[in-house]
């Protein structure tokens, strides 16, 4: 099933940058430019609107408490099922003592598909007050984020991974939940490896079975593809996929060649692109919301607000 690029959600929303516009900006700056929705919500008028509310509260529950049960704002950002990751060393000015009490009441959940690495404590509340206000500001969108970071997710179950043990990303017994994260500002994004994986498969499939050769037609960035940034792969997987639709092509075999490839599931080799749900489209439009995907586990997908330099 095909869907806009723009909106991920096969039109439904408000439109945002095409495709084209999308693949110009990219190959100019290396950045998604951003919708006019999350333009809409970051103003200083919103700032100081949930900051208010907050006044002088410093335990982020009970600021997220005071701030879901508002009446202006509390339900654009009230979901049961929402989880943030208590991450070491990211609490901002919460004091210790409310740190202590968060760790004690955190439940662990898997944000990484990778074998060995434990689960992570979350909790369902940011874990500053800083954070919540951050996450207030922008409440109107959460939930569209969390449902399309949830679509890629199931796209790439259905295709495949880029590693064999693909139990560790099918979802489990139980749903898989939307955990969102902070993430240090000095430390550079990396590129979610299934998508990575997947554009240079469709790259080799419509061209002479080689990522790099330029039979494809396609623009991609120069270097070798370990070194494309996050928006860069997305963007030549979306335009790979829109034209692999285009050329009805199947999906191909597990490359068995040597080096990092695309695992893919035996029971989707075969199946039309035209009839599988494109998972660029879901990853370009949380970008231009301002919103990175940072990877999925068979428990939860993990989210991050972008800073906000408009």
């Amino acid at each position: 099933m095909a869907s806009d690029p723009a909106t991920g959600d096969g039109g439904k929303t408000a439109p945002g940058p095409s495709l084209d516009e999308i693949v110009l900006a990219v190959s100019r700056t290396g950045v998604v430019p951003v919708s006019r929705e999350r333009a809409r919500l970051e103003t200083e008028e919103n700032r100081w609107l949930v900051r208010r509310i907050v006044g002088q509260l410093v335990d982020p529950f009970q600021a997220w408490d005071r701030l879901t049960r508002h009446r202006t704002v509390g339900e654009s950002i009230a979901a049961p099922d929402r989880l943030f990751h208590l991450r070491r060393g990211l609490h901002g000015a919460t004091p210790r003592w409310v740190v202590r009490r968060m760790r004690q009441g955190s439940i662990r959940v898997a944000l990484c598909a990778s074998p060995g690495v434990p689960p992570a404590p979350c909790i369902r509340h940011p874990p500053s007050v800083d954070g919540a206000v951050r996450y207030c500001v922008v409440g109107a969108i959460l939930a569209r984020a969390e449902a399309l970071a949830l679509r890629a997710a199931r796209s790439f179950d259905v295709i495949g991974g880029g590693t064999h043990a693909l139990s560790l990303t099918v979802p489990g017994p139980r749903a898989r939940c939307a955990v969102w994260t902070p993430v240090r500002s000095e430390r550079a994004a990396r590129t979610l490896r299934p998508a990575l994986l997947l554009a240079t498969k469709l790259l080799a499939e419509l061209g002479d079975g080689r990522w790099w050769s330029d039979a494809s037609g396609l623009w991609r960035p120069s270097g070798h593809y370990s070194e494309w940034s996050p928006p860069a792969a997305e963007v030549v997987g979306a335009a790979a996929w829109a034209e692999a639709v285009r050329r009805r092509l199947r999906v191909g075999p597990t490359d068995e060649r040597p080096g990092s490839r695309l695992i893919v599931r035996r029971e989707t080799v075969g199946a039309p692109y035209a009839e599988l749900d494109d998972p660029f489209a879901s990853l370009l439009c949380l970008r231009s919301l301002g919103i990175e995907p940072r990877g999925h586990s068979h428990e939860a997908v993990v989210l991050s607000l972008s800073p906000w330099a408009g």
